[in-house]
């Protein structure tokens, strides 16, 4: 069974949960960068939860399927039709042979997730099937998707009972909610005054972000802080500080090293929400401790069965 990419104008890679394991050789884990909606859909359609999915982002297109198959789509507010019929997401759907989804456009939020019985069947590099677009490889090719590509779909064990979906486990709330984070590496490169202004700053999502780091800019008139001597290890959710009026938050596909201070951490459980904030939208950061970011973790992974 596969489908078939018709009209393309937004941006779909393939993700899966990513690719963990690989910092130390300079291979970030890539992955969906709102890993919460990605189990969702998984799980509405009866797969495991590392089952590959396309991650669809900016603007619409169409899907065509060889034959029946059980489609969910999940995220944003977006706007969807099957063979021209208003759809609704978060619910597992049946599509014939023929069928046609239509994806429109996303009315709050970044990225969805569309997820088939039996996943995608790309092949598996590094422990995953994620696309990682600056090195060229994962998911179809190593590339973004494209109008006539056609995708496998794997094997669907017959599924006997209603597949369960996970409990609302994403953070509450839109624009307005803080993103919470942990005190960063690089303290002390960074006076008390400019630490303090930091938190208490309202920041913008610049349209100058993407998977690889989300831009945020404020108004301040602090200078830049000490920048580190050598390079060192980053993580996901890094908040790097490279001037005064701006921050770098590195995401799923972010290089695995970097030289700017860090100042905090983006707790894991909120790199979804913060994935989903959309071009000026206002982020606020809320300081918590790391044993608060572990508990929230853990609750998050126990809601969601796993």
């Amino acid at each position: 069974m596969t489908l078939t990419v018709g009209r393309m104008s937004g941006f779909a890679t393939i993700q899966d949960r990513g690719r963990p394991g690989y910092r130390a050789d300079g291979v970030p884990p890539c992955g969906a960068m709102d890993i919460v909606s990605l189990e969702r859909a998984n799980a509405l359609v009866g797969n495991g939860g590392a089952a590959a999915a396309i991650e669809w982002a900016l603007a619409g297109g169409t899907l065509r399927f060889s034959a029946s198959a059980v489609v969910a789509v999940t995220g944003p507010d977006i706007e969807l039709t099957r063979n021209s019929a208003m759809l609704s997401t978060n619910v597992a759907v049946e599509f014939g042979r023929g069928d046609e989804l239509a994806i429109g456009r996303l009315v709050r939020g970044t990225y969805a997730y569309i997820a088939v019985r039996g996943g995608f069947d790309v092949p598996v590099v590094l422990g995953s099937r994620s696309t990682y677009l600056p090195a060229g490889f994962g998911g179809l090719e190593g590339r973004r998707l494209r109008a006539g590509d056609v995708l496998a779909i794997g094997f669907a064990a017959k599924v006997r009972s209603k597949p369960k979906t996970p409990r609302d486990s994403g953070p509450a709330g839109g624009e307005a909610t803080a993103i919470r984070a942990v005190e960063g590496p690089n303290t002390a490169a960074f006076s008390r005054a400019f630490a303090k202004s930091f938190w208490a700053s309202e920041f913008t999502l610049s349209p100058a972000s993407n998977r690889t780091g989300y831009r945020l800019e404020r108004e301040s008139d602090s200078g830049p802080p000490d920048r580190s001597a050598v390079s060192e290890p980053a993580c996901v959710g890094a908040i790097q500080v490279p001037d005064g009026a701006s921050a770098i938050v590195l995401m799923p596909d972010g290089p695995t090293v970097g030289g700017y201070p860090k100042i905090g951490v983006v707790a894991s459980v909120d790199i979804p929400a913060l994935a989903q904030r959309m071009p000026d939208d206002t982020v606020r950061f809320e300081r918590i401790t790391v044993e608060e970011a572990q508990r929230l973790l853990r609750e998050r992974r126990s809601l969601a069965g796993r």
